[in-house]
């Protein structure tokens, strides 16, 4: 009886198929966290859309309409597509999962690619990106914005990195696209873009004439962004509950910097935000001094997500010292570590040390998120509840929507019942 040899599995295909099981157990885990938590209900900001996606008011003021300081057409253009495919909120959800799965996975085969081999340190994009830290995100699905605008700032990276002479005249095309499209993407992607746009400038003016086709094409799409920045910064007015930066909040503002960028670990970090940052700090500096050659396009990125920390702490700084530590901003600040990963894939430690930090980071951001889905589960249950029992418009909205939602809730709650929505189908009350 002869025995078939069959040498093993390499130690290098055997960690890359470990980092791909981990990768598929959190992006399931993920998922199940949106299908248990979230609910087909408005939440929050998205009581003001009810109007909108219910057919009440006209799609075509929509898009444009200013949201606090920022204008997000493109979010909104996604989120009423998905709305009008499955009339379920939880649809932003879900692809908030599939967006932030392609990322770790991409991030992965990046790192992969770029050392020649897979290492366990690559387990630092599932870890830092699949993790429900990113509940007030993952529970909106209108915060889909914030994680589009990151998707952006990683095909930035994607593309420098995978830029070669035969390709040079698309790369400088799709960043002219995605510089457009950060711009679509409200304030914060704006801000990211200026320093992207750049980059795409500077290609422009070394390439622009070898792929004039292509060039072409981004200068369109340059010209577009200039045209709606116009547009965004004629139009633009404060939020009058907004305070506006004054010099005296300059240490509270720099606080709430610090904490944006320490938070890009997700929100379990942020009791320790303080320690956390100057790590980050060391590894851009260590990242930086280590690659000869930085690639622009990356010390683009990680310049687009530093600004917007400083954008964030001028903006939010009067509010107070803690306004950084909002689990919604993690997703923003994460391009930075992504960045400085890929372009240190080779360091001895670098990549390790922010995969450790990652582990470490995993159990906290996970007890924060299951902490938060349970308050959140408990409102919107109790609102199901209500509705269910019957009661008028006025009890529910003076039980369970006060402040800023109360008013916006009285007007869509009969709305969402005419569409027949989730639990307002059932509805019997009285508006």
């Amino acid at each position: 009886m002869s025995q078939e040899y069959r040498p093993p599995v390499p130690a290098t295909r055997r960690t890359g198929r470990i980092l791909l099981l981990l990768w598929a157990v959190l992006a399931v885990s993920q998922l199940g966290y949106v299908l248990t938590f979230g609910h087909n209900q408005p939440w929050a900001d998205e009581w003001e859309f009810v109007p909108t996606l219910t057919g009440h008011e006209p799609e075509e003021t929509f898009y444009f309409a200013r949201h606090n300081e920022h204008r997000l057409p493109l979010p909104r253009a996604i989120y009423f597509g998905l709305w009008q495919l499955t009339h379920d909120f939880r649809a932003g959800m879900v692809l908030q999962v599939a967006l932030l799965s392609v990322m770790a996975l991409r991030g992965m085969q990046l790192a992969a690619r770029l050392r020649g081999r897979a290492d366990w340190a690559d387990a630092f994009f599932p870890l830092s990106l699949l993790h429900v830290g990113h509940c007030e995100n993952l529970l909106m699905g209108y915060q889909l914005c914030f994680v589009v605008a990151s998707g952006f700032a990683f095909c930035v990276l994607e593309l420098v990195l995978r830029r070669t002479p035969e390709n040079a005249g698309r790369t400088v095309e799709f960043g002219a696209f995605v510089t457009l499209a950060l711009c679509l993407s409200g304030g914060f992607g704006i801000v990211l873009a200026g320093p992207i746009g750049i980059w795409v400038l500077f290609l422009l003016t070394r390439n622009g004439r070898r792929n004039w086709p292509a060039s072409a094409w981004a200068v369109v799409y340059l010209s577009i962004a200039l045209v709606y920045l116009g547009y965004v910064f004629t139009t633009y007015e404060r939020p009058p509950d907004h305070p506006p930066f004054e010099w005296k909040n300059w240490f509270a503002s720099l606080q709430v910097a610090g904490q944006f960028l320490a938070i890009g670990l997700g929100i379990g970090v942020g009791g320790v935000w303080f320690a956390v940052l100057p790590l980050i700090g060391l590894a851009c500096v260590v990242a930086a001094r280590g690659i000869r050659g930085l690639p622009i396009g990356i010390f683009a990125v990680g310049c687009s997500v530093i600004l917007l920390s400083v954008a964030i702490g001028a903006g939010r700084g009067g509010f107070g010292s803690q306004m950084g530590l909002w689990p919604r901003y993690s997703v923003l600040a994460w391009p930075l570590l992504a960045a400085i990963f890929l372009t240190a894939a080779n360091h001895r430690w670098l990549p390790r040390s922010l995969a450790i930090a990652a582990m470490l980071a995993f159990l906290p951001n996970t007890l924060y998120g299951l902490d938060f889905a349970r308050r959140h589960d408990g409102e919107l249950s109790d609102i199901a509840r209500q509705l269910y029992a019957g009661q008028s418009t006025a009890d529910i909205v003076e039980e369970s929507l006060r402040g800023g939602q109360a008013e916006r809730a009285r007007q869509g709650i009969p709305m969402l019942r005419d569409a027949k929505i989730g639990p307002f189908a059932d509805w019997k009350g009285s508006p």
